[in-house]
């Protein structure tokens, strides 16, 4: 953790000067994880599969990962090649309006697949 995030940017508001910076990094877990905790154990409780304790700490843990590769050390890298970093709509750089256009045509192209998931398992 580094400290710049938006769980310790609520942890800092919340304990003010009170604690340290190192304590409020071992704190900051906790404010994560009471609120979180309750619906993890029921999907964990739902899940009836031989590998439904593998679920868990792999959505937990794999967006983490995707953005920490494709984004910050992917993305930012490009960017700061200056790669489409120049200036398109509204003072986002090329590559971001691309990206985000690419996310929402996919959306639009799979979002009556997407529905037709959600139908089949009700």
């Amino acid at each position: 953790m580094k400290g710049a995030g938006d769980e310790m940017v609520v942890t800092k508001h919340l304990l003010k000067n009170n604690f340290s910076f190192s304590q409020m990094i071992l704190i900051c877990p906790g404010f994560v994880l009471i609120p979180g905790l309750p619906p993890i154990i029921k999907a964990f409780r739902v899940l009836i599969n031989n590998y439904s304790w593998l679920y868990i700490p792999g959505f937990l843990t794999l967006p983490i990962a995707f953005i920490l590769i494709y984004i910050l050390i992917g993305m930012n890298s490009l960017l700061s090649n200056g790669f489409l970093s120049n200036i398109g709509i509204m003072g986002t750089p090329l590559l971001i309006t691309i990206h985000t256009t690419i996310a929402i045509a996919m959306l639009i192209f799979l979002h009556k697949k997407l529905f037709l998931l959600n139908q089949t398992k009700n």
